[in-house]
C-alpha cells in the first residue's frame, strides 16, 4: 500500500487530500472465523482464495485467522456447509464470497436449519383468510402466509395466527392444536381450523327438588365434547353442523323421580344461539289392573303437583273389588273414581272380581257355599268373588213332586252337586221340573182308590137289594 498526498484550492483556501494506493501484487489480509447456531455440528467451512498467483484452500476455525490474498482476486467460503441436504442444512446469510481489495475481518455465523412446509386445513364455512405464520430465519423473526415452504432455524418456535381473520365474537375459525411448536426436524405442519359458533347454555328447574346438573354434549375441534351445565349462562364454542343435546331426562333418586324437558333438548349447531333448557320435576305413577278390567289412565310420568282423576273400568261380568295403593299419597279402597295428587311416586292397582250368577227355576233352590259362608238361592242372584274362590253348589227340589233336571249356562252337568274355582264370570241355572214317576204313582194310587171305592160302593148296593 502506497500513501500519497496533495493540495487543491477551494473558495475558502487550500485543502489536503490523502489516498492509499495498493500496488498490483500487494497481498490483501482476509481475517476469517466461523461459529454455528443450533443443532448438531457440521464440517467446518473452507475459504478458497488466490495467494502469489496460486489458488489455495484452508479450513476455517472458531479462532480468527488471517489469509493473504492477491489484490483483485476472488475469494469464497463454503455455504452451505458440507453434510447439508434438501431437508437439513447449515447456512449463513452473510456474503460468503468477494474480491480481495481491502483488508476484511468477518466471523461467519452458520445456522442449523430445517426445511418446513407450512399449510393449513379448514373444516367448514367460508369468509376466512389464510393464517399468517411467524418463524425464525437466520436468527431473525420472519413471517409468511400459510401454504409456503421455507428454511427455519433449528430449535426455534413457530406460531400460526389463531383464530383466522374473518372471525367474530359469535363465529370463528379456530384450531385446537398445532398452531405453535418448536422446529426440531424437517416437517410438514398443517393445523386444522374448525368453523365454530358460540352457544350460550344454561338450565332451569320447575317443581322443586335438586337434580344433578345435566350434561351438555356436542363436538369441539372434531372430537366429542361434554360439559356439566349450570343455571348461570356459560358460553361454548362448538363445531358448525355438529349435533348437540342436553341430558333428558335427568334421573332422580329413587327411580320414580326425574326432571324432564318438554322443550327442545337437542339440535344442530347452525349459528350462534342462546339455549336455556327448562326441566319439570316429575314422578312415575304406576296404574295397573288385574284381569277383568282396566283403568281410565295408564302408567306414566306426571308433573309434580298434578291432580289425576282415575276410574276403574270393569269388563262385562266383572266388578271392582278394591284399589290397592302404595306410596305417599296413594289410595286404597273400593271407590270407582279416585283422585291422586302427584307429590311422590305411587303405585295403584285395581283388582276386579268375576261375577257368579245363580238362578233356580220354579220347583227348587240352590245351596251355595263359598268363602266360609252358605247361601240358599231361590230365583236368581249374582255374587262377585275373588279369583280362585272355591264354590260348591247343590240343587234341591222344594217339593217331592219336583225333580232336578240338570244345570244350564256355564255347566251342563246332570249332577245336582258341582264344585269349581272362580277364574272368570260364570252362570249356573238349576233346572227343575215335575217328577212324572211320582206323579204317575200318585195318579195310579188315586185311580186304584177310586176303583176300590167304586167297587165297594157297588157291592153295598147289591147287598141292599137282596135283603
Amino acid at each position: 500500500m502506497v500513501w500519497v498526498a496533495g493540495q487543491y484550492g477551494t473558495q475558502s483556501g487550500w485543502s489536503t487530500w490523502i489516498a492509499g494506493v495498493r500496488m498490483p501484487g500487494t497481498p490483501v489480509p482476509l481475517t476469517f472465523s466461523y461459529t454455528t447456531r443450533g443443532g448438531a455440528t457440521s464440517a467446518a467451512p473452507s475459504v478458497t482464495f488466490t495467494s502469489s498467483g496460486a489458488r489455495q484452500s484452508s479450513q476455517l476455525s472458531s479462532t480468527p485467522t488471517t489469509y493473504l490474498a492477491d489484490y483483485g482476486t476472488q475469494w469464497n467460503v463454503t455455504n452451505p456447509l458440507a453434510g447439508s441436504t434438501s431437508a437439513e442444512r447449515w447456512a449463513t446469510n452473510q456474503s460468503a464470497s468477494g474480491v480481495a481489495s481491502i483488508a476484511t475481518s468477518t466471523t461467519f455465523v452458520f445456522y442449523h436449519q430445517f426445511s418446513a412446509n407450512f399449510t393449513f386445513v379448514v373444516h367448514g364455512g367460508s369468509g376466512f383468510s389464510p393464517p399468517a405464520v411467524n418463524y425464525s430465519h437466520f436468527g431473525s423473526e420472519s413471517s409468511g402466509v400459510a401454504n409456503f415452504s421455507g428454511w427455519v432455524d433449528s430449535g426455534s418456535p413457530y406460531t400460526y395466527q389463531n383464530p383466522l381473520r374473518g372471525s367474530s365474537s359469535s363465529e370463528r375459525w379456530e384450531a385446537g392444536s398445532g398452531t405453535l411448536g418448536i422446529v426440531t426436524a424437517s416437517q410438514s405442519i398443517s393445523p386444522a381450523f374448525y368453523h365454530q359458533f358460540a352457544l350460550t347454555v344454561s338450565y332451569q328447574v320447575s317443581g322443586g327438588g335438586t337434580p344433578l346438573a345435566p350434561t351438555f354434549s356436542s363436538v369441539e375441534f372434531g372430537s366429542a365434547y361434554d360439559v356439566g351445565m349450570s343455571t348461570v349462562p356459560a358460553q361454548y364454542w362448538l363445531d358448525g353442523g355438529a349435533r348437540w343435546n342436553a341430558t333428558n331426562p335427568i334421573p332422580g333418586t329413587p327411580n320414580e323421580e326425574r326432571w324432564f324437558s318438554k322443550s327442545q333438548a337437542s339440535g344442530t349447531v347452525d349459528g350462534a344461539a342462546s339455549l336455556s333448557i327448562a326441566y319439570q320435576r316429575q314422578f312415575f305413577v304406576s296404574l295397573s289392573a288385574t284381569a277383568g278390567g282396566s283403568t281410565s289412565v295408564g302408567s306414566g310420568w306426571f308433573d309434580a303437583g298434578q291432580v289425576l282423576m282415575v276410574s276403574a273400568e270393569p269388563s262385562a261380568g266383572w266388578a271392582l273389588g278394591i284399589w290397592r295403593g302404595t306410596g305417599d299419597g296413594s289410595y286404597s279402597g273400593n271407590s270407582t273414581n279416585i283422585s291422586l295428587t302427584v307429590n311422590r311416586g305411587v303405585s295403584e292397582q285395581a283388582s276386579f272380581l268375576p261375577g257368579l250368577t245363580l238362578a233356580a227355576s220354579d220347583g227348587g233352590t240352590i245351596a251355595a257355599s263359598f268363602t266360609g259362608s252358605s247361601q240358599t238361592i231361590a230365583g236368581g242372584r249374582t255374587y262377585y268373588l275373588p279369583p280362585g274362590t272355591t264354590v260348591s253348589l247343590v240343587a234341591t227340589p222344594t217339593f217331592f213332586l219336583y225333580q232336578f233336571n240338570g244345570w244350564s249356562g256355564s255347566n251342563n252337568s246332570a249332577l245336582s252337586t258341582v264344585q269349581f274355582a272362580m277364574t272368570a264370570p260364570l252362570t249356573f241355572r238349576a233346572e227343575f221340573g215335575f217328577n212324572y214317576i211320582v206323579l204317575g204313582v200318585i195318579a195310579g194310587a188315586i185311580l186304584f182308590l177310586a176303583v176300590g171305592a167304586y167297587l165297594v160302593s157297588r157291592r153295598g148296593r147289591k147287598s141292599s137289594s137282596g135283603s
